[in-house]
């Protein structure tokens, strides 16, 4: 069986103003998540070494989920974030600690973060090689990470306006609302979601999602 490891590890904490808030802030956001996904992890998110961050879930197709709740709930702080997805070579006892587990999926996901330290992109994929599927998953996590770059890099350059008019989009799933909000109209708001490549960036998210949905049904 597959399984799919997650570490995190927060961009030039050294530089942070206040490292004990920054820290109090990420115990909450874990300790949420545990709690909303408690079913669906084999070892719950805790905080390693400082500022870094591990989990395992027993399937991929919540990561990409757990991973931009968990980035939203800590910004401005940023993470870098290395996936791997592949066998646990250690038992698995109830009530696991994260970092007395070993195996595939954690040699590929501190591979991963050590790419995503460098940006390429912040979030990093790695699938398992063990299965029928193994003579294109390699290429696969390269189509995946490829997307993410994508993602990344049009996020990184929309400007503040933009950066609004998205997240209220997404809130409100309308247009005619977003702009009565704001005091303009409909075709303004359309333009400017246009202008942020808001379709093709959520058409690659959707991407991700259905690929990991599709790795799932592979690991039954």
């Amino acid at each position: 069986m597959n399984y799919c490891a997650i570490i995190s590890d927060v961009v030039d904490s050294r530089k942070l103003k206040n490292r004990a808030k920054a820290q109090n802030k990420i115990k909450t956001a874990i300790k949420d998540i545990n709690q909303k996904y408690k079913e669906e992890l084999a070892a719950k998110f805790m905080i390693y070494a400082g500022d870094e961050v591990q989990g395992l879930l027993k399937i991929p197709s919540l990561s990409y989920e757990i991973i931009t709740q968990l980035q939203a709930r800590l910004r401005p702080i940023k993470l870098a974030v290395g996936v791997g997805i592949g066998g646990i070579a250690t038992s698995i006892p109830s009530n696991p600690v994260t970092w007395e587990l070993d195996g595939e999926a954690y040699h590929r996901a501190r591979s991963m973060l050590n790419k995503a330290k460098e940006k390429r992109p912040s979030i990093c994929y790695s699938f398992s090689s063990n299965s029928s599927y193994s003579s294109y998953n390699e290429v696969e996590s390269d189509l995946i990470n490829s997307l993410l770059y994508f993602i990344e890099s049009n996020r990184e350059y929309r400007t503040k306006r933009q950066k609004e008019i998205v997240q209220l989009y997404k809130e409100y799933k309308n247009q005619e609302r977003v702009a009565d909000k704001l005091g303009v109209s409909q075709v303004s708001i359309s333009k400017v979601l246009n202008k942020a490549l808001y379709y093709e960036v959520n058409k690659a998210e959707n991407s991700i999602i259905n690929y990991l949905k599709n790795f799932d049904s592979r690991n039954i």
